[in-house]
């Protein structure tokens, strides 16, 4: 086994083979590039070609070839060994089992019917200008190895037979389908522009057809407008990704991944140079495809046709990628139109869109204000309630809850508590929820509020906001230029301090262990980085702030039922505090 490593080695220098997951840059006597094992900014990933050795000095992970492959691709050295022996034509003595020889020939199989597919349509005038009028180039119709399945019956099995493949053996990866009244088969996909499906190794392991529509005689018996091959040793739906093999590396490069539905969708994306996307090929993200992705991406771009069909995918998807603690965001495609017609249209607006994308719960709740009472509570349960039990972070949580209270009409209080309630029902909720503002309530800080005990400073988690703010605004005057005005949400956020009393000011100036932290925590983070935890930090302050005296409001509402005059200075005062909490919630959530 260590002369097949040495020998597999020799063959696929490290830095070659990396070259094919990450862009590299050279610094001195190594490579550098963005660390696909962690999310990063700046290049931390060095190859050493000399060592054939790579480190990362972000995450501390390091290795060969080897530990590269198994990480990446989440192989035992097994696996990475037979694959990377395939790969340097290095052969397997015996020590691991190889591959059988029917499996080596079926894949070749399926290479040669990619090829024989491939070569029939760039022999068709009629279905090269059909791909042309759709959009594609010579060379996306190239790089994807695009073919033509003709209408007549046998042209393919004719074509294997010639190369020595048995009907068996085409049987076997279902490129045919048995006959029943005699022996033999006939060809499974005819008159279809073809998409080879590839394994995350660029193998051909299934097709998938689309109707040549300009050549359909019979509608009725045409068949599906798609049709896949159908299971075998190699081809299994729920692990396959159309495009990933071509994707992976800017995947990696991105820390993200863009989502399709269909193939002509990814085709499209990919040639208007958003290469970090892959295409599901109608059904949703399966647990499999989605550890897949999870290995490079910490962020998952659903652009799926705006649809009942693709909406629905787009929640099943979406709630299974929350249980794998990765981002999402939707993108808001025009109605009646998939990616594919809009970069046709106009690849500038693909890109618009994708530079704004919706957060999922913006997305499911932006039409819940025309929906009535038990829609709107249907559309919470289904959809909303489940999305906010994966998140795993109170802060994200809170967010969620307040951008589906904008959304929706409801307050934020009354989604919270309708949450709760839902999720003590639910058997398959696991994860308790106290809403941060709800834990606070008892000892939350109100403007006017004279009689705090400020002797115990920093042991609540207020106070301790309190001095994270403060020294995060002292950490972002440093940071910033003196000609240079400060972020609208320094002086926000000031206002929020300079409202405190004074014994208040002092203390939280007297906290030095913090300072330290807080600049050990963000003295390197870039400066928008630094806004934005303070922006985080005061919309929490200022928002359990405003709740309370709202709160306040409401007990008082409550026990004025005979002052009809001071019932409507207290509706009054209520509403004009939700005024400021949505103006509060527009200002922490502006870009």
């Amino acid at each position: 086994m260590s002369d097949a490593v040495r020998q597999i080695k020799e063959k696929l220098p490290l830095l070659d083979i990396l070259q094919e997951y990450l862009d590299f840059t050279q610094a001195g006597d190594s490579w550098k590039a963005r660390c696909p094992f962690h999310n990063e900014k700046t290049a931390s990933f060095h190859v050493t070609p000399a060592e054939n050795v790579f480190y990362c000095f972000g995450c501390h992970r390091g290795g060969d070839l080897f530990s590269f492959i198994q990480e990446h691709e989440n192989m035992t050295f097994k696996e990475a060994l037979v694959m990377l022996a395939e790969k340097a034509g290095v052969i397997l003595d015996g020590q691991i089992k190889k591959p059988s020889t029917n499996s080596e020939k079926l894949l070749a199989l399926m290479r040669h019917a990619a090829d024989f597919y491939h070569r029939q349509l760039l022999l068709d005038s009629e279905v090269k200008q059909y791909l042309v009028e759709r959009g594609l180039t010579e060379a996306t119709v190239r790089l994807f190895r695009l073919g033509y399945a003709s209408t007549t019956w046998d042209s393919l099995t004719t074509f294997l037979k010639a190369s020595s493949y048995t009907e068996q053996d085409m049987l076997d990866v279902g490129l045919i389908i048995a006959r029943k009244d005699a022996k033999g088969g006939y060809d499974r996909f005819r008159n279809r522009i073809m998409f080879p499906l590839n394994d995350p190794q660029g193998r051909v392991v299934g097709f998938s057809g689309r109707i040549f529509d300009a050549r359909v005689e019979n509608k009725e018996k045409a068949g599906g407008k798609y049709i896949n091959s159908p299971e075998s040793e190699f081809y299994d739906k729920s692990s396959i990704l159309y495009g990933y093999d071509c994707a992976k590396k800017s995947i990696s490069y991105e820390k993200s991944c863009i989502i399709v539905e269909g193939q002509m969708d990814l085709v499209m994306a990919h040639q208007a140079n958003t290469k970090h996307c892959v295409a599901l090929s109608g059904t949703a993200l399966s647990e499999r495809q989605l550890t897949l992705l999870a290995r490079s991406a910490t962020k998952l771009i659903f652009a799926l046709d705006a649809d009942s069909a693709g909406s629905q995918a787009v929640t099943r998807s979406v709630l299974a990628t929350l249980e794998k603690d990765l981002d999402v965001a939707i993108v808001q495609l025009p109605v009646g139109a998939d990616p594919a017609d809009v970069i046709r249209t106009s690849p500038e607006t693909w890109h618009k869109l994708l530079e704004k994308p919706l957060s999922y719960i913006t997305w499911k709740c932006r039409d819940m204000r025309n929906s009535d009472a038990r829609t709107l509570r249907s559309i919470l349960i289904r959809d909303v309630f489940p999305a906010l039990l994966s998140m795993k972070s109170p802060i994200i949580l809170e967010r969620a809850l307040q951008e589906a209270s904008t959304h929706s009409g409801y307050t934020f209080e009354t989604l919270s508590k309708e949450f709760r309630t839902w999720q003590s029902n639910n058997k398959d909720a696991l994860e308790s929820f106290e809403p941060i503002s709800d834990s606070l309530s008892s000892k939350a800080l109100t403007l006017d509020d004279t009689s705090s005990d400020t002797s115990r400073i920093g042991t609540s988690s207020k106070e301790s906001r309190l001095i994270t703010l403060s020294n995060l605004i002292h950490l972002a005057k440093q940071r910033t230029e003196s000609n240079e005005n400060p972020d609208d949400v320094v002086v926000y956020a000031e206002e929020i301090l300079s409202r405190e009393r004074a014994d208040w000011r002092e203390r939280l100036q007297e906290e030095p262990r913090a300072l330290i932290e807080t600049h050990m925590m963000y003295g390197n983070a870039p400066l928008k980085h630094i806004f934005q935890s303070i922006r985080e930090v005061t919309f929490i302050i200022k928002r359990d702030i405003l709740t309370q005296q709202r709160n306040n409001l409401h007990i008082e509402l409550r026990r004025s039922a005979d002052m009809p005059e001071r019932r409507n200075e207290l509706l009054t005062s209520i509403q004009n505090i939700d005024s400021q909490l949505i103006s509060l919630n527009d200002l922490y959530h502006r870009e």
